[in-house]
């Protein structure tokens, strides 16, 4: 019985082992097989998503970019690449204009300068203030260089009007002129209307800013209707919108906002909107901003050169934004009412810009020195250079008063910004919400007389400059 029962367990240890080793791998096999086909089909969706995404990115660039005119004006210069060189930087005219009803017309009230390099990844940008004199070749008067738009449109329509192909529009009059004042090539431009800004911050839910003092404006004919308190808060794109273009204000001459005011606020918005595009909420919606800005923002730079910064700056935020200080001041009277930049302040911005372009000064003639005033141009500034400070992305701790429990004294340090001339010849303090700011000096008392050798702004008799603005040039002195 023992011996016959041994042989019978030997065989069953033998192949007890056997049978699991035949099924297991066939389970395997099957798994892998399994998790492949999983793989693929999550792939070929996620890539069937992805390209319908680059799709709509590249209609919407398309959309963007025009670097064919519609006017018959060429706004490109010849033999300029159309395909983006990563070892190069790229010059761009920024310009903002009011096309609302009651707006400001031809008027670009924003103008900024900007360098993009991406090589060491910075965007070097400059603000123009409105009000800066500008002297146009072949003219014997001086303009605000925010008209010099409507003057270019101007020549464009007289044109048309002789039956003659024009060569000049409003755009390839302002990059020439910028041209000639800073001494670099202008290559681009890229033009945003209001609605646009506006719609960019509300998709992005708002920025954040710290206004710096109570601003207050009203204005039926054009629908403005300005009410900010100051204090660190968000604003949506319509509160934005009034915090840089307040100027006047229905409390007085005291209170209202210069130039210098109007050009650090775009900077700081600009830096906020950057910033908020950076996060991962705004980065989710980056898609929805393009076609945004596929309706409101136009410009001629090609689609390559648009897809090549785009890639290159990704997640860079506003601390790559250089702002240059212009340092500019106002200066009035009866014939003069202009903002001019110090010479040495406009010798380091040349510097700055040429630098970031690769340009040799040496290799340049004479630049435009008309937004600047001469050493033999003698007059009685009504206001002295402000101390301009850089902006900067540090956002102080959220405390936001109420409108009743404003603080008397402000934190902020003064600015030293000046405001548009008071004519209150008495004995007036500064406003307890002006920020802690310099007062503005009040003009001397009888009429200003201008230099002996200033010429005043007289009609050009240049046949190619009209002799006076377009119809549709709005005075900047009655814009809010």
């Amino acid at each position: 019985m023992g011996e016959a029962a041994k042989p019978t367990r030997l065989p069953n240890n033998k192949n007890a082992p056997k049978e699991p080793r035949q099924v297991k791998p066939r389970r395997r096999r099957g798994w892998k097989q399994n998790l492949l086909l999983l793989l693929l089909l999550l792939v070929a969706s996620g890539g069937a998503a992805a390209g319908a995404l680059y799709w709509q990115f590249n209609q919407i660039v398309e959309d963007v970019s025009q670097p064919t005119p519609n006017d018959g004006v060429a706004t490109v210069k010849p033999g300029l690449s159309t395909v983006y060189e990563p070892d190069k930087s790229i010059s761009l005219l920024i310009i903002g204009r009011d096309t609302r009803k009651n707006g400001g017309g031809l008027n670009t009230d924003v103008m900024l300068l900007a360098t993009i390099n991406p090589v060491n990844k910075k965007v070097t940008m400059l603000s123009i203030p409105r009000d800066t004199r500008i002297k146009l070749a072949g003219t014997s008067g001086y303009e605000k260089i925010n008209s010099v738009y409507a003057l270019g449109e101007n020549q464009k329509k007289r044109a048309e009007q002789k039956g003659q192909k024009p060569t000049e529009n409003g755009i390839t009059l302002l990059k020439s002129t910028f041209e000639d004042v800073f001494g670099i090539p202008v290559q681009y431009y890229a033009e945003v209307d209001f609605k646009g800004f506006q719609a960019i911050i509300d998709e992005l839910g708002g920025v954040q800013v710290n206004v710096d003092r109570k601003l207050v404006y009203d204005d039926p004919t054009d629908g403005t209707h300005i009410n900010l308190s100051p204090g660190l808060q968000v604003l949506d794109g319509d509160k934005a919108l009034d915090y840089v273009r307040h100027r006047h204000d229905n409390r007085g001459a005291k209170y209202e906002s210069s130039d210098f005011d109007r050009n650090r606020r775009q900077q700081e918005v600009i830096h906020a909107i950057v910033d908020k595009m950076t996060t991962i909420d705004g980065m989710t919606k980056i898609l929805d901003i393009m076609k945004i800005a596929g309706d409101h923002l136009r410009t001629d730079m090609p689609p390559d050169k648009i897809k090549g910064v785009l890639k290159d700056f990704a997640g860079v935020n506003s601390s790559a934004i250089n702002a240059l200080e212009n340092g500019a001041y106002w200066v009035g009277g009866p014939n003069m009412n202009y903002t001019f930049f110090p010479n040495d302040k406009l010798a380091s911005i040349r510097t700055a810009l040429q630098t970031e372009m690769n340009i040799k000064p040496e290799t340049l003639g004479p630049l435009n020195d008309s937004v600047s005033l001469g050493a033999n141009e003698k007059t009685r500034p009504v206001a002295t250079p402000p101390k301009q400070t850089q902006t900067t992305t540090t956002k102080p701790e959220v405390k936001q008063p109420s409108v009743e429990q404003q603080p008397a004294e402000p934190t902020k340090k003064p600015s030293g910004k000046p405001s548009a001339p008071s004519t209150n010849t008495g004995k007036e303090q500064q406003p307890a919400d002006m920020g802690g700011g310099t007062p503005t000096p009040e003009p001397p008392s009888g009429a200003e007389q201008p230099p002996a050798d200033y010429a005043p702004q007289t009609p050009s008799t240049d046949p190619a400059t009209p002799a006076a603005p377009p119809a549709d040039y709005a005075d900047p002195t009655n814009q809010g």
